[in-house]
């Protein structure tokens, strides 16, 4: 994750699974989903929290940030996450994004 965060995606696609989700084939497969599945929810949730941290704005950081933390059972930080992505992501123009962490908010 932090590999695709600094731009390295040729690198990180050598390490990380295979892609879960449809946005994952514009280069955003990572892996902090797939370490939160495997319950290892504290280093998901320092994945999320790095990209986070390298780029506030980024809308699919806190997408990841609001899936770990809901899976960890972490509501109200799942819902901040979600809204933040939300909020970002339409401010980028990235709908699909958008659209992903709306319906995890409905959910």
């Amino acid at each position: 994750m932090l590999q695709q965060a600094l731009g390295r995606d040729a690198a990180a696609e050598e390490t990380l699974p295979p892609p879960k989700w449809k946005w994952a084939k514009k280069g955003f497969s990572l892996r902090a989903p797939s370490i939160s599945e495997s319950g290892q929810t504290k280093t998901a949730l320092a994945d999320a929290r790095a990209v986070i941290e390298l780029n506030p704005d980024s809308a699919i950081g806190y997408l990841v940030l609001g899936q770990v933390n809901e899976g960890a059972g972490n509501y109200v930080e799942a819902v901040n996450a979600y809204t933040r992505a939300s909020t970002l992501a339409e401010a980028q123009n990235k709908l699909e994004i958008a659209a992903i962490a709306r319906v995890q908010l409905a959910m």
